[in-house]
Protein backbone atom coordinates (compact mmCIF):
# COMPACT_ATOMS: atom_id res chain seq x y z
CA UNK A 1 0.00 0.00 0.00
CA UNK A 2 1.63 3.11 -1.00
CA UNK A 3 0.16 6.80 -0.52
CA UNK A 4 3.31 8.52 -3.18
CA UNK A 5 2.43 9.52 -6.90
CA UNK A 6 5.35 8.85 -8.23
CA UNK A 7 6.22 5.02 -9.60
CA UNK A 8 9.49 4.10 -7.32
CA UNK A 9 7.68 1.34 -6.07
CA UNK A 10 6.92 -0.35 -9.41
CA UNK A 11 10.21 0.41 -10.40
CA UNK A 12 11.57 -1.26 -6.93
CA UNK A 13 9.34 -4.61 -7.76
CA UNK A 14 10.20 -4.84 -11.42
CA UNK A 15 13.67 -4.64 -10.67
CA UNK A 16 13.90 -7.46 -8.05
CA UNK A 17 10.64 -9.81 -8.43
CA UNK A 18 9.68 -8.91 -11.81
CA UNK A 19 6.10 -7.99 -13.49
CA UNK A 20 4.70 -11.35 -13.26
CA UNK A 21 5.21 -11.31 -9.51
CA UNK A 22 2.88 -9.10 -8.82
CA UNK A 23 -0.58 -7.01 -9.79
CA UNK A 24 -1.46 -3.59 -10.28
CA UNK A 25 -5.25 -4.50 -11.53
CA UNK A 26 -4.61 -2.70 -15.23
CA UNK A 27 -4.43 -5.09 -18.39
CA UNK A 28 -3.67 -4.52 -22.02
CA UNK A 29 -6.35 -2.91 -23.96
CA UNK A 30 -4.72 -1.90 -27.15
CA UNK A 31 -4.08 1.70 -28.01
CA UNK A 32 -5.20 5.22 -26.71
CA UNK A 33 -7.26 6.63 -28.58
CA UNK A 34 -6.27 8.40 -31.81
CA UNK A 35 -2.74 7.41 -30.48
CA UNK A 36 0.03 4.69 -30.99
CA UNK A 37 0.61 4.35 -27.50
CA UNK A 38 -0.54 1.52 -25.60
CA UNK A 39 -3.12 2.03 -22.41
CA UNK A 40 -3.60 -0.54 -19.94
CA UNK A 41 -7.78 -0.66 -18.31
CA UNK A 42 -8.06 -0.56 -14.69
CA UNK A 43 -10.02 -3.49 -13.93
CA UNK A 44 -9.74 -5.80 -10.60
CA UNK A 45 -12.75 -8.23 -11.62
CA UNK A 46 -10.53 -8.98 -14.33
CA UNK A 47 -7.60 -9.33 -12.21
CA UNK A 48 -9.26 -11.90 -9.69
CA UNK A 49 -10.42 -14.24 -12.27
CA UNK A 50 -6.76 -14.37 -14.36
CA UNK A 51 -4.16 -14.02 -11.71
CA UNK A 52 -5.95 -16.00 -8.65
CA UNK A 53 -2.50 -17.69 -8.32
CA UNK A 54 0.46 -18.12 -5.95
CA UNK A 55 2.58 -16.10 -8.56
CA UNK A 56 0.77 -12.89 -8.40
CA UNK A 57 0.23 -12.88 -4.64
CA UNK A 58 1.42 -9.57 -3.93
CA UNK A 59 -0.64 -6.24 -4.87
CA UNK A 60 0.17 -2.98 -5.32
CA UNK A 61 -2.42 -0.29 -4.18
CA UNK A 62 -2.09 3.09 -5.15
CA UNK A 63 -4.50 4.53 -2.16
CA UNK A 64 -3.97 8.19 -3.51
CA UNK A 65 -3.75 7.29 -7.69
CA UNK A 66 -0.33 7.51 -9.34
CA UNK A 67 1.25 9.50 -11.82
CA UNK A 68 0.81 7.00 -14.68
CA UNK A 69 -3.34 6.63 -13.98
CA UNK A 70 -5.60 8.88 -15.74
CA UNK A 71 -9.18 8.90 -16.03
CA UNK A 72 -10.35 8.58 -19.41
CA UNK A 73 -13.55 10.32 -19.49
CA UNK A 74 -14.44 9.41 -23.38
CA UNK A 75 -14.59 5.77 -22.06
CA UNK A 76 -15.50 6.81 -18.71
CA UNK A 77 -13.18 4.22 -17.31
CA UNK A 78 -9.28 4.59 -15.81
CA UNK A 79 -6.70 3.66 -17.37
CA UNK A 80 -3.00 3.41 -16.89
CA UNK A 81 0.46 4.12 -19.41
CA UNK A 82 3.63 3.19 -19.26
CA UNK A 83 5.75 5.59 -17.05
CA UNK A 84 8.64 5.07 -19.88
CA UNK A 85 5.77 6.50 -22.70
CA UNK A 86 4.51 9.19 -20.08
CA UNK A 87 7.67 10.72 -20.63
CA UNK A 88 8.40 10.15 -24.36
CA UNK A 89 4.96 11.05 -25.68
CA UNK A 90 5.27 13.90 -23.29
CA UNK A 91 1.75 13.10 -22.09
CA UNK A 92 0.87 15.73 -19.61
CA UNK A 93 1.69 17.75 -22.20
CA UNK A 94 -0.62 16.42 -25.21
CA UNK A 95 -3.33 16.62 -22.64
CA UNK A 96 -2.95 20.42 -22.43
CA UNK A 97 -2.00 21.00 -26.18
CA UNK A 98 -4.34 18.44 -27.99
CA UNK A 99 -7.15 18.22 -25.01
CA UNK A 100 -6.65 13.75 -25.12
CA UNK A 101 -9.60 12.59 -22.94
CA UNK A 102 -7.37 12.33 -20.08
CA UNK A 103 -6.88 13.52 -16.37
CA UNK A 104 -4.91 12.33 -13.77
CA UNK A 105 -6.29 10.24 -11.68
CA UNK A 106 -4.80 11.38 -8.27
CA UNK A 107 -6.04 12.83 -4.72
CA UNK A 108 -4.24 16.14 -4.20
CA UNK A 109 -5.29 18.83 -1.62
CA UNK A 110 -7.83 19.15 1.14
CA UNK A 111 -10.98 16.36 1.26
CA UNK A 112 -8.86 13.20 1.06
CA UNK A 113 -11.27 11.27 2.85
CA UNK A 114 -13.96 11.58 0.88
CA UNK A 115 -12.19 11.56 -2.49
CA UNK A 116 -10.70 8.11 -1.72
CA UNK A 117 -14.36 6.70 -1.93
CA UNK A 118 -14.48 7.72 -5.18
CA UNK A 119 -13.69 5.76 -8.57
CA UNK A 120 -11.03 4.04 -8.79
CA UNK A 121 -9.94 4.75 -5.95
CA UNK A 122 -12.37 3.17 -3.67
CA UNK A 123 -11.15 0.02 -4.54
CA UNK A 124 -7.94 0.69 -2.93
CA UNK A 125 -9.41 1.74 -0.03
CA UNK A 126 -11.65 -0.89 0.44
CA UNK A 127 -9.07 -3.66 -0.16
CA UNK A 128 -6.78 -2.27 2.65
CA UNK A 129 -10.02 -1.79 4.69
CA UNK A 130 -10.72 -5.08 4.26
CA UNK A 131 -7.50 -6.49 5.05
CA UNK A 132 -7.23 -3.86 8.17
CA UNK A 133 -10.28 -5.35 9.65
CA UNK A 134 -9.70 -9.17 8.60
CA UNK A 135 -6.77 -8.92 11.73
CA UNK A 136 -5.03 -11.76 9.01
CA UNK A 137 -2.31 -9.20 8.80
CA UNK A 138 0.81 -10.02 11.46
CA UNK A 139 3.07 -7.04 10.52
CA UNK A 140 2.56 -3.42 9.90
CA UNK A 141 5.31 -1.26 8.63
CA UNK A 142 4.27 2.40 8.23
CA UNK A 143 7.18 4.40 6.35
CA UNK A 144 7.43 7.89 5.76
CA UNK A 145 3.90 9.02 7.00
CA UNK A 146 3.02 11.68 8.11
CA UNK A 147 0.22 10.98 10.40
CA UNK A 148 -2.57 13.96 8.59
CA UNK A 149 -4.51 11.94 6.32
CA UNK A 150 -7.62 11.22 8.49
CA UNK A 151 -8.74 8.09 6.51
CA UNK A 152 -5.40 6.53 6.75
CA UNK A 153 -4.82 6.88 10.58
CA UNK A 154 -8.56 4.91 10.87
CA UNK A 155 -7.02 2.44 8.67
CA UNK A 156 -4.21 1.85 10.87
CA UNK A 157 -6.65 1.61 14.34
CA UNK A 158 -8.84 -0.53 12.31
CA UNK A 159 -5.76 -3.17 11.88
CA UNK A 160 -4.45 -1.88 15.49
CA UNK A 161 -8.03 -3.36 17.01
CA UNK A 162 -8.38 -6.16 15.24
CA UNK A 163 -5.18 -8.04 15.87
CA UNK A 164 -3.94 -9.77 19.35
CA UNK A 165 -0.99 -7.41 20.63
CA UNK A 166 -0.33 -4.79 17.85
CA UNK A 167 2.63 -3.58 19.86
CA UNK A 168 4.54 -6.84 18.35
CA UNK A 169 3.59 -6.30 14.63
CA UNK A 170 3.61 -2.32 13.70
CA UNK A 171 6.96 -0.38 13.24
CA UNK A 172 6.96 3.04 12.59
CA UNK A 173 9.71 3.94 10.21
CA UNK A 174 10.70 7.97 10.01
CA UNK A 175 13.78 9.76 9.35
CA UNK A 176 14.47 12.45 12.31
CA UNK A 177 17.54 12.75 13.12
CA UNK A 178 17.81 14.66 16.51
CA UNK A 179 16.38 13.67 20.01
CA UNK A 180 13.94 16.72 20.19
CA UNK A 181 12.25 15.67 16.44
CA UNK A 182 11.67 12.62 17.11
CA UNK A 183 10.28 13.11 20.35
CA UNK A 184 8.13 15.69 18.78
CA UNK A 185 7.01 12.64 16.30
CA UNK A 186 6.17 10.25 18.88
CA UNK A 187 4.26 12.70 20.80
CA UNK A 188 2.08 13.49 17.14
CA UNK A 189 1.71 10.09 16.22
CA UNK A 190 0.33 9.26 19.45
CA UNK A 191 -2.37 12.25 19.67
CA UNK A 192 -3.17 10.59 15.92
CA UNK A 193 -3.02 7.17 17.14
CA UNK A 194 -4.59 7.07 20.51
CA UNK A 195 -4.68 3.90 22.24
CA UNK A 196 -4.35 2.78 26.08
CA UNK A 197 -1.55 2.26 26.75
CA UNK A 198 -0.05 4.62 23.65
CA UNK A 199 2.48 3.24 21.35
CA UNK A 200 5.53 2.04 23.25
CA UNK A 201 8.98 3.45 21.66
CA UNK A 202 10.12 0.17 20.86
CA UNK A 203 7.78 0.69 17.74
CA UNK A 204 9.42 3.45 16.58
CA UNK A 205 12.32 3.28 14.20
CA UNK A 206 14.47 6.30 13.06
CA UNK A 207 17.31 6.76 10.04
CA UNK A 208 15.05 5.94 7.05
CA UNK A 209 14.14 2.86 4.90
CA UNK A 210 17.45 1.40 5.60
CA UNK A 211 16.94 1.04 9.39
CA UNK A 212 13.82 -0.85 9.06
CA UNK A 213 13.97 -3.88 10.89
CA UNK A 214 11.33 -6.95 11.51
CA UNK A 215 8.63 -6.86 13.78
CA UNK A 216 8.23 -10.06 15.16
CA UNK A 217 4.66 -10.41 14.47
CA UNK A 218 1.25 -10.52 15.88
CA UNK A 219 -2.08 -12.50 15.71
CA UNK A 220 -5.29 -12.12 14.88
CA UNK A 221 -7.75 -11.55 17.53
CA UNK A 222 -10.13 -13.91 18.23
CA UNK A 223 -13.79 -12.16 18.90
CA UNK A 224 -15.43 -13.27 21.78
CA UNK A 225 -18.77 -15.90 21.08
CA UNK A 226 -22.03 -13.96 21.94
CA UNK A 227 -24.13 -16.53 24.59
CA UNK A 228 -27.85 -17.19 23.01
Amino acid sequence: LTLNYDLVVETILLQYIGTEAFTDFCFPAGKLNGTSIPKFDFNPKRNKEIFDCPERKLELHHLHGSLSMFYDYGRNRAVKLKSADIGIEEIYKKIYNESLPLVPAIITGGGKSDKIVQYPFDFYYRAAKDLCDSGEASELYIVGYSFRDEHINNLIKRWMNNVECYCDGLRIIDYKKSDEEKDEFKKFVREMLVKRPCIPDDCFQFGGANEISQAPGTKKKEKARKEN
